[in-house]
């Protein structure tokens, strides 16, 4: 359940959208966030179920091991996934599988508890296709963190490293292949505590991105750094505001690319984050960023609020109500066109045993990326006309706008299972739809017929899963 929020929290750092490989690196990653099927969709519910034993033994002797100031605690998870369309393609294109998922890992901690300590942790997931065993392929995790404090400094951070191997949605044409990449996230924040209630905090956080050569996608780093100070308003809330710099740089994966252009952003924000009421509680970050792409003299600059807040709400004892969303801005890699992303999720969990081990999750979430108008003269652009044998087309020169709305969302029941702190059972169901519209018909026409690069599609899964481990 949610908690008092401690003075040595600073605000997490809110990243620009499109750039970020939606999933978790540590562990099993999570899926169905727009279109990967990359690993078991894990609920996020939380319990306070006891510990207890099982089969006449206890789970500490076997998975948790205290070595001095050495903890080791080792995991295991497995999962099958019944998806209709595990390539993300068309529904006329579509084709089902089930795929299994087994993931032995541990993790490892040095120090205390609390403060003063470093943490490593490593998956592996084999991943089989039961109908396609061409595909089947492996997944490892790792990740690190650090908890430091000295006087009045306080160093907290994670670093995160996945190599994975799934199809992804929405901007690949090449569906029938396993899109191999490195998502690598960095996050570091040192805090100084100047006074009881002031205490100023700097945030460094990297984001890449590596793609195979193979893939079609473009690589993508990310740098951002923050300076920003929080104030303690209350024992439960505390006020904040910074300001950042930044700079997005994607790369050519292959020579044949068109050429990408670097971008860098600026802004300011400021916010709340802690115990607001008895029931409310989280994050709140209200701010504007300005972005620039200095040597592509196309992209004018533009600027653009963003929000970004994570909500959680206790409406009873044996529910709970999670609510995240934000809006950012981006600029296109290889084209002259800003975008705006817009991300909502909703999680409901209600608890349906006193003792909090049976518990129902609602999952809806919906993303909204508008990209912004811009006009391309000279297009050849083949139009239908009736012609005295019959239907032919005609090509033209035209001029058309190339703005483009894209829509994803999903739909998620499942039934969690947590008997004790160390085992974990779900199953679950998840229906998954991608739709885009452009502006200019005659320019969705021409990218129909001749680029083909997007298609809508729409995914059903069942998942049954099952973890091992604290």
């Amino acid at each position: 359940m949610p908690g008092t929020i401690q003075a040595d929290d600073p605000p997490a750092p809110v990243t620009p959208g499109g750039t970020s490989d939606q999933r978790s690196s540590v562990g099993t990653a999570v899926v169905n966030t727009s279109a990967d099927m990359a690993a078991p969709n894990t609920p996020t519910a939380v319990t306070n179920a006891d510990e207890s034993f099982w089969s006449g033994w206890h789970a500490e002797d076997y998975l948790k091991f205290d070595l001095g100031k050495w903890q080791v605690k080792p995991k295991f998870s497995m999962a099958s996934i019944y998806t209709d369309n595990f390539q993300y393609r068309s529904s006329s294109l579509a084709e089902s599988d089930n795929l299994l998922f087994f993931s032995p890992g541990f993790d490892v901690q040095y120090g205390s508890t609390e403060y003063n300590h470093v943490t490593f942790g490593y998956t592996h997931d084999q991943v089989i296709y039961v109908s396609h065993s061409d595909f089947n392929t492996s997944q490892d995790h790792l990740n690190l963190g650090v908890n430091l404090t000295h006087n009045r400094w306080n160093l907290t951070g994670t670093d995160q490293i996945d190599f994975l191997s799934s199809f992804i949605g929405i901007a690949n044409a090449q569906r029938t292949i396993l899109i191999n990449r490195q998502p690598w996230k960095d996050a570091y924040t040192l805090t100084f505590d100047a006074t009881e209630r002031l205490r100023p905090y700097v945030v460094a956080y990297h984001n890449a991105i590596e793609y195979d050569s193979t893939s079609g996608f473009y690589n993508t780093e990310l740098f951002k750094g923050y300076v920003g100070t929080s104030y303690i308003l209350t024992s439960r809330v505390k006020l904040f505001g910074d300001i950042y710099y930044g700079q997005e740089s994607p790369s050519k994966t292959s020579e044949s690319q068109p050429p990408v252009y670097y971008s860098a952003f600026y802004g300011g924000a400021f916010g709340a984050t802690g115990q607001f009421t008895t029931r409310l509680s989280g994050t709140v970050r209200f701010g504007y960023e300005l972005r620039s792409v200095p040597n592509n003299p196309a992209v004018k600059d533009t600027g653009s609020p963003v929000v970004a807040l994570d909500l959680t709400y206790l409406p009873t004892q044996y529910s709970q109500i999670l609510l995240t969303g934000s809006r950012s801005t981006s600029v296109s890699a290889t084209t002259p066109t800003t975008s705006v992303e817009s991300k909502v999720k909703l999680s409901a969990i209600q608890y349906i045993s006193t003792d909090l081990k049976w518990a129902l999750q609602f999952d809806a979430s919906a993303s909204l990326i508008d990209l912004t108008d811009r006009t391309v003269k000279g297009l050849l652009i083949p139009f239908p006309i009736q012609t005295p044998s019959g239907p032919g087309t005609v090509s033209i020169f035209s001029s058309a706008r190339t703005g483009r709305s894209d829509k994803d969302y999903s739909l998620g029941l499942s039934l969690n299972y947590m008997p004790n702190r160390w085992l974990r059972a779900s199953l679950g169901f998840n229906h998954e739809e991608y739709t885009f519209t452009y502006n200019d018909r005659k320019y969705a026409y021409y990218v129909g017929n001749n680029l083909n690069g997007l298609q809508p599609y729409q995914v059903n899964s069942v998942t049954l899963q099952v973890s091992i481990g604290f």
